[in-house]
């Protein structure tokens, strides 16, 4: 999170944009990548924490650069991890871009032992057909429908997307879980794997 002097808290959202405006994106990336995986580094030190995973989201901006792939091999094998260990996220407006070219750089990241999760998935540019084109190890729920979790439409594409995740081996994760009620009602449609305020609030890692 960003706390600006003088403009207080600016949302990631905000940052963002103005990062994609600017073509400052890959770069900014590039400061989370070494960033997240020396935190990481220093958590698996407690012995509470030595079987987590650390997941990295990238913009697809980074996810088409042909060298992005080689700077994060080597900020991991720097810090002596494994890439086996590091889940690389990506948002489903990644494939607004060349589909063919989307899947050979994430075909490209398999290969070199990342997992793939498929960020914010039912909105936007949400397609089934995702799922069969690209080999995803985790699906995650976007916050929108577990936000609206008691409205019947939602709990029936929840229901829905367990579903698909189970015929095809694939891990879910529900996004945004704020109260108890919305996580016991997940876990009552076998959504066990959650994040969101209601498990832990964002970190200073400064």
């Amino acid at each position: 999170r960003w706390n600006d002097p003088e403009l207080g808290f600016i949302p990631p959202i905000d940052f963002f944009r103005i990062a994609k405006h600017t073509n400052q994106l890959n770069r900014l990336d590039r400061y989370m990548v070494e960033k997240s995986v020396m935190a990481y580094k220093e958590l698996l030190l407690e012995k509470q924490y030595e079987n987590v995973k650390l997941t990295i989201n990238i913009s697809p901006e980074s996810l088409l650069d042909v060298s992005f792939k080689d700077f994060m091999n080597r900020v991991i094998r720097k810090a002596g991890l494994s890439t086996e260990d590091i889940y690389i996220e990506i948002s489903e407006s990644t494939f607004v871009n060349n589909i063919d070219l989307c899947v050979s750089s994430i075909n490209s990241f398999k290969e070199n032992g990342f997992k793939i999760a498929l960020d914010d998935f039912g909105t936007e540019y949400s397609s089934l057909s995702v799922l069969e084109d690209v080999d995803f190890d985790i699906i995650k729920i976007d916050r929108h429908f577990i936000k609206n979790i008691q409205k019947v439409g939602n709990l029936e594409i929840i229901k829905m997307i367990r579903k698909v995740a189970n015929i095809s081996n694939k891990e879910i994760v529900a996004e945004g879980v704020e109260t108890k009620e919305q996580s016991d009602l997940l876990k009552i449609l076998g959504c066990s794997m959650q994040q969101g305020y209601f498990l832990h609030r964002p970190e200073n890692l400064n």
